[in-house]
């Protein structure tokens, strides 16, 4: 079992961005097994990821995003921009 604890503000981003998918899965008129069935993953899994639950998968993320057209939007993150960069 990890030792690692989830930083709070971590926790607040993960429930925002289940919010933000449930809001473009309910945008598309989807149901939750329509979703999951596109993303081919369980519709437990996309529940909890939903709920913001940590963990889920990147995969599932992912395969989520994809579904929903929205898997370009993670191009933004880039190794190379000092300003996204964290020491440690």
């Amino acid at each position: 079992m990890s030792s690692f604890a989830i930083p709070p503000v971590l926790l607040e981003r993960m429930v925002r961005l289940g919010d933000r998918i449930r809001t473009a899965r309910i945008r598309r008129g989807w149901s939750v097994s329509v979703l999951a069935a596109k993303a081919a993953i369980n519709r437990n899994t996309l529940t909890a990821l939903e709920h913001g639950k940590p963990s889920t998968s990147v995969a599932s993320l992912l395969a989520v995003l994809w579904a929903l057209g929205l898997d370009e939007a993670i191009e933004f993150v880039k190794s190379d921009i000092p300003s996204l960069q964290r020491n440690g």
